[in-house]
């Protein structure tokens, strides 16, 4: 009696090993896939490898100034890779109200360890103007975070 219960048992868990490796390898459409591994990319030598966050470039930008005076809004934008690889060449977008700012899109050239500071000045309408930073705006650097690369402000400009 025991065995028997032991050979259901068996023949059980078996079956359900059998099934998940039959449907579990299945392959997914890709636009019905929502927490897929991204695909791998490809290293000098052509061996795929797969993408690891944890050592790719990480860019940020933040303002170290950000103000208006007698109607001009004065800008320092710093731009550093904070991950453990080189970031290559990539732009910086900048906009006042949504506007392009004179100076950019700004070419940041990698790797931008040690940071790399920029300044621009545009001419304002006194009031409330929305400032924003965009670091990597074309996404030419694969980043271990992407989430992480803006940065909007505001700046009054008095009369």
């Amino acid at each position: 009696m025991l065995t028997k219960k032991i050979a259901l048992r068996l023949a059980g868990g078996l079956l359900a090993v059998g099934m998940l490796a039959a449907f579990a390898g299945q392959p997914k459409d890709a636009d019905a896939c929502s927490n897929c591994a991204p695909p791998p990319h490809t290293i000098p030598g052509n061996y795929p490898q797969a993408f690891n966050p944890i050592l790719a470039p990480d860019l940020v930008v933040w303002f170290d100034k950000a103000e208006c005076n007698n109607g001009v809004v004065q800008l320092k934008v710093r731009v550093q890779n904070m991950g453990p690889n080189p970031a290559g060449n990539f732009m910086t977008d900048v906009t006042l109200d949504g506007v392009m700012m004179p100076g950019a899109p700004h070419l940041t050239p990698g790797p931008t360890y040690g940071g790399q500071v920029f300044h621009l000045n545009q001419p304002a309408a006194p009031g409330w103007h929305i400032v924003r930073a965009i670091v990597d705006s074309q996404g030419q650097v694969t980043e271990g975070k992407e989430y992480n690369n803006s940065e909007v402000t505001r700046v009054l400009c008095e009369r």
